[in-house]
């Protein structure tokens, strides 16, 4: 029996991450969406250090608190089957981390709820992180494997939340398990991926490569975001803005395909690249 007062060691299983309000965005239909994730180490971290003072001391005597940081990853295999009404996690967090707002050049923001056990009593182990937006997105994908998904979160704060006696019982709880279906993830055999280094018809190969001759991919997006404090009268930043953006990736082809080999020669020749990647999963069955 717990000790009451000293609490109880919990598994990370039975805690839960959900999206909640998004913020202007076409995506808001994954609000109160659990992702079924594989790891998460979203948290608040705040440095303390002590400055050197003359005070004919041979202690230190002072302290300095510095800014709050809100930040972590996630990481989480695409699965089929959405809740009624509901929108695709895996296209939602594809959008937060692409898509910037003409007028400002920001980035999608949105909360996530992160709770670390299973109680329905007041354990302090429930957290909404606000205003949080993607920094980086990854998505990854090799012969016998999942479609996975991980992205690293730069937050603006962190609010505790505890159920007050006499709120509903589930008023921190996840909803009900009824809109957990019993899904597939998705699997290399539904990944599509495919190499278009002759876009706009300049002959640089004359075959596209397809998903039949690659046997792992990954494309990685970093929007290098920062913080932005002012004198806001608060350790947290004022805004979260996005710098200027890299695009990476790998991929690993079965065998040596000619064809890509002289297009890669081939770039001495050309002033400009028009060549473009489509990836993603079948999302008919």
């Amino acid at each position: 029996m717990a000790t009451p007062g000293v609490p109880p060691a919990y598994m990370g299983f039975v805690g839960f991450l959900q999206f909640k309000n998004a913020h202007h965005s076409q995506y808001d239909t994954v609000s109160d969406q659990i992702v079924r994730c594989t790891s998460a180490d979203l948290t608040l971290r705040q440095d303390i250090t002590k400055p050197d003072v003359i005070d004919s001391r041979y202690d230190r005597t002072v302290y300095q608190l510095a800014p709050q940081i809100v930040e972590g990853g996630v990481s989480f295999p695409a699965i089929y089957g959405v809740p009624a009404n509901q929108g695709n996690v895996f296209a939602a967090t594809y959008y937060y981390a692409v898509f910037r707002e003409d007028e400002t050049g920001l980035l999608e923001k949105f909360d996530l709820r992160v709770k670390y056990a299973a109680s329905d009593v007041p354990n302090y182990s429930n957290f909404d992180y606000l205003q949080n937006v993607i920094n980086t997105w990854q998505f990854r994908v090799e012969a016998e494997d999942v479609v996975n998904i991980t992205m690293d979160l730069v937050g603006t704060e962190r609010v505790q939340l505890a159920r007050i006696p006499g709120d509903p019982i589930n008023s921190v709880d996840p909803p009900s398990t009824t809109v957990l279906a019993n899904s597939r993830i998705v699997t290399w055999n539904d990944a599509k991926v495919r190499l278009l280094t002759n876009a706009t018809g300049n002959n640089r190969l004359q075959q596209n490569i397809e998903s039949e001759y690659i046997r792992s991919f990954e494309c990685n997006i970093n929007n290098n975001v920062q913080r932005f404090y002012t004198l806001n009268g608060a350790l947290i930043p004022q805004d979260i803005a996005p710098t200027k953006r890299d695009v990476t990736g790998q991929v690993v082809l079965m065998g040596r395909l000619d064809n890509l080999g002289q297009a890669a020669i081939d770039n001495q020749d050309y002033c400009y690249e028009d060549s473009q990647i489509q990836f993603g999963y079948e999302s008919t069955i």
